[in-house]
């Protein structure tokens, strides 16, 4: 790989980091591209630089000093980076851990595997712990509080995840593209070491040290069922990070229990708080005494193959958007002085509070207040309900929707459902009164639905849920005073004003987590208004956005204003109108955005999914709304749409959005007249962008002949590369678009152009099994020998899925039968592990 001079040092906006030399070893394999050193390294700043390319990303890579380990040592090697490349973004940790397995119940994490740090409800993602103050039963002391990674990275993860639910990881790919670009790694100790080195001791028997057994092992080892690939897995949660090296099976799983952590580790905590970034860990070992070296490079290689595939869905316009670190955390360290100050100011006032005597109650209309909700005798109806067996009801604390449903950080459902008697009731029971009692962070409150006018209605459950809410967290009163004040014991009546005060206070970043029932949310009060209406006409926008996620009609009838959106118009709520717009609300559009701008809303205001009221309005075909909003100054579908908006100014390259461009979103939705109107208007046919890469990229994909047919015709780039299928013929011959195919091929695309995930055309339609646009390549002149991509091959791809048909086209065209590629090796191979025996 050649190396390119330098660019300007402002323009690495990504640093990565690695403890170790095989680990710098395995990111430098992944780039794209090497750059020359940098000129101007700041005196002060001793580490050693490797620069390159990854995707479209400017990235730099430093290593720890040979022999330096641990928390202190990062930190110093991030501060240092800092001081030269001053236009870092964000960070990635990339190396290798120390995997917490916990088989049979829990995360059957393997060597190769990789653990990625992501929050949860406890821990940013990292946790740092002191190894030598053990605070007895088993328990570490947590040192700090450490900051999660950005949040534009945690994006980028959870659409990573998505993908994966739906595509295989491109990790395997990335893998054997580094092996044939490097061809020393594999002679060097790089390549997988073999399942059968892989071998869990039990942590009870102790290992080969110990002539014991137990009934999890078998000979000290614990067998695990055997997995379909050696492909690597990925686990996503808390990383324990310390600085003493972990060599003991029972201290690990303390750590992994005490912390519910995936991995172990020495250096990611040095870096949280002044460098943010992600830490993505392969797994060379289960710290044990077992431990050795044997895994340590592949399972680096790996991690730094996941690590290339998560920047692939970075936008780098975006990265470029953010803050530099060295802002962000100025800024960080302004606002916890601050805190700080609030906060010593809060401990007084706590202590002078203590000393009147009182905790809470500061008067009888505190106390008159939170008995008005005591009218149900609720207890009665859960102590009714038998108590469970031992041994029962414990399946599903390790069902995976319940651990889901646990560790979601945000408002979440989880519906348990069964016939009669089947003892749904005695679960619930046994949850209220031990599971989830037993956890300081949550306030359960809990209403068992009983047929009887007692304990059968929405209102009796939702006073009773806040009596229990206020009887935990008194402070939280405060939401509920002013209702109070107005109607009275009449409160407990009104279902939309009981259902806004128990999501308003368990929204209250000072409240605890809360567990609690759900109901009908579209009930109504005695005035016909929904919770969502009488929450819109007082702009409560937090409020009607949990409202909405809870799938509250957005368009339901009832009380003064009729619906939300009306009433929210009228009161002047501009930040609630588009909320309810951008969920659907319909009817009257123009006399809402009238009645809005005569109440002084800011007509160019910036937020939401469409970024702004005019692209909200031309998103949904609103054309008076458009005009109205033109005429009162806004900034600048459908074809008018467009056409107002170019006549008032509006730039028609301007970048920003899901699909990057106005050009982008409307050949990706097939509109033919608008994309026409665009490109007469100047529109950059081949700019890049969005998640498809560029403009006929996206036409091609969603079979829009006559919008690619129009993006030709305008100097669209026939060979363009871009997006996951590498460009549009690929992209094109995935889905199966025959037409398509056929119109890119007679307009002289590149038929045997290499790039994307499978590495040419005729691998991907053969993959997919569409036997007429193989055999359309094929008559094209596509080579059907081509190597390259994840499957090595068209024959083996097709082998693979066992596409019988598309396979002895492939024959018939003179395919090499033996070609050498993929992942088992050949096409019979591949055949064979699927058990495609008409293929065989």
């Amino acid at each position: 790989m050649e190396n390119r001079p330098s660019l300007s040092i402002e323009e690495y906006q990504v640093g990565i980091i690695c403890a170790l030399r095989h680990e710098m070893t395995a990111a430098m394999a992944t780039l794209d591209e090497r750059h020359q050193p940098i000129t101007g390294q700041d005196k002060h700043d001793p580490n050693n630089y490797v620069l390159g390319r990854v995707h479209d990303h400017n990235v730099v890579i430093a290593c720890l000093p040979a022999g330096v380990y641990g928390t202190n040592a990062a930190a110093r090697v991030a501060n240092d980076m800092l001081r030269t490349f001053t236009g870092l973004r964000f960070g990635l940790m990339v190396g290798i851990g120390g995997g917490i397995p916990s088989v049979p119940k829990g995360p059957d994490i393997r060597l190769g595997d990789v653990v990625i740090s992501q929050p949860d409800e406890t821990y940013g993602g990292v946790v740092q712990y002191d190894l030598r103050k053990n605070l007895g039963e088993g328990h570490f002391e947590r040192k700090g509080s450490l900051k999660p990674p950005p949040t534009m990275l945690l994006g980028a993860l959870s659409t990573l995840q998505a993908e994966h639910d739906l595509e295989d990881s491109q990790v395997p790919a990335i893998l054997a593209k580094i092996f044939s670009n490097h061809r020393n790694l594999e002679k060097n100790g790089y390549g997988f070491p073999g399942r059968e080195k892989d071998t869990l001791y039990c942590p009870q028997c102790g290992g080969s040290g110990s002539s014991d057994s137990c009934n999890l092992c078998t000979n000290r080892e614990i067998e695990r069922p055997a997995r379909e690939d050696n492909h690597p897995s990925f686990w996503y949660g808390t990383i324990a990070s310390g600085n003493e090296l972990i060599k003991n099976a029972a201290e690990r799983d303390r750590i992994g229990e005490q912390f519910r952590a995936l991995c172990v580790e020495m250096e990611a905590a040095g870096l949280m708080n002044d460098f943010p970034c992600l830490v993505i860990r392969g797994i060379c070992d289960y710290a044990d005494s077992h431990k050795n070296n044997v895994w340590q490079k592949y399972a680096a290689l790996v991690a730094a193959a996941y690590a290339k595939e998560f920047l692939g869905y970075i936008s780098p316009e975006k990265t470029k958007l953010e803050k530099p670190i060295q802002e962000v955390v100025a800024s960080l360290k302004e606002q916890l002085a601050k805190q700080s100050g609030l906060a010593e100011e809060h401990l007084r006032e706590v202590k002078q509070e203590h000393e009147k005597g009182e905790k809470w109650y500061q008067d009888d209309q505190h106390r008159q207040c939170h008995q008005v909700f005591k009218t149900s005798t609720y207890e009665q109806f859960k102590n009714l309900n038998p108590d469970r067996v031992d041994g029962t009801c414990q399946w599903v604390l390790s069902h995976s929707q319940y651990i889901q449903w646990y560790k979601k950080p945000h408002n979440n459902l989880l519906w348990i459902s069964a016939d009669p008697g089947c003892g749904k009731s005695v679960l619930a029971k046994s949850l209220v009164n031990h599971e989830l009692r037993s956890i300081d962070q949550h306030t359960v409150c809990y209403f068992f639905f009983k047929d009887n006018e007692q304990q059968d209605n929405a209102a009796t459950a939702l006073y009773t849920l806040l009596y229990q809410l206020f009887s935990h967290q008194s402070q939280l009163l405060l939401y509920t005073i002013p209702a109070w004040k107005k109607t009275g014991e009449k409160l407990v009546k009104e279902v939309s004003e009981l259902w806004c005060i128990l999501v308003a206070a368990a929204r209250d970043p000072e409240a605890h987590d809360v567990q609690k029932e759900d109901y009908n949310i579209d009930e109504s009060d005695q005035n016909g208004r929904t919770a969502l209406i009488w929450a819109s006409e007082y702009g409560y926008k937090k409020v009607v956005q949990t409202l909405l996620e809870h799938r509250a009609d957005v368009n339901a009838q009832g009380g003064h204003y009729s619906n939300a959106l009306y009433a929210a118009s009228e009161g002047g709520h501009e930040k609630v109108v588009q909320t309810l717009l951008e969920h659907g609300a319909d009817g009257g559009h123009e006399k809402m955005v009238q009645t809005l701008l005569e109440h002084g809303a800011d007509v160019n205001a910036q937020g939401g999914f469409y970024g702004n009221a005019l692209y909200a309005a031309s998103e949904g075909g609103h054309e008076k709304v458009v005009q109205t909003l033109l005429e009162h100054g806004a900034d600048g579908g459908h074809e008018k749409m467009v056409q107002t908006l170019l006549e008032h100014g509006a730039d028609v390259n301007a970048q920003g959005g899901f699909y990057g461009n106005a050009l982008y979103a409307a050949s990706e939705g097939g509109h033919e007249k608008v994309v026409q109107t665009l490109l007469e208007h100047g529109a950059d046919v081949n700019a890049q962008g969005g998640f498809y890469g560029n403009t006929l990229y996206a036409a091609s994909e969603r079979g829009h002949k006559k919008v690619v047919q129009t993006l030709l015709e305008h100097g669209a780039d026939i060979n363009a590369q871009g997006g996951h299928y590498g460009n549009a013929l690929q992209a094109a011959s995935e889905r199966g678009h025959e037409k398509m195919v056929q119109t890119l091929l007679e307009h002289g695309v590149d038929i045997n152009a290499q790039g994307g995930f499978y590495g040419n055309t005729l691998q991907v339609a053969s993959n997919r099994g569409h036997e007429k646009v193989v055999q359309t390549l094929l008559e094209h002149g596509a080579d059907v020998n081509a190597q390259g991509g994840f499957y090595g091959n068209a024959l083996y791809a097709a082998s693979e899925r066992g596409h019988e048909k598309v396979v002895q086209t492939l024959l018939e065209h003179g395919a090499d039968i033996n070609a050498q590629g993929g992942f088992y090796g050949n096409a019979l191979y591949a055949a064979s592990k699927g058990g495609h025996e008409k293929v065989v």
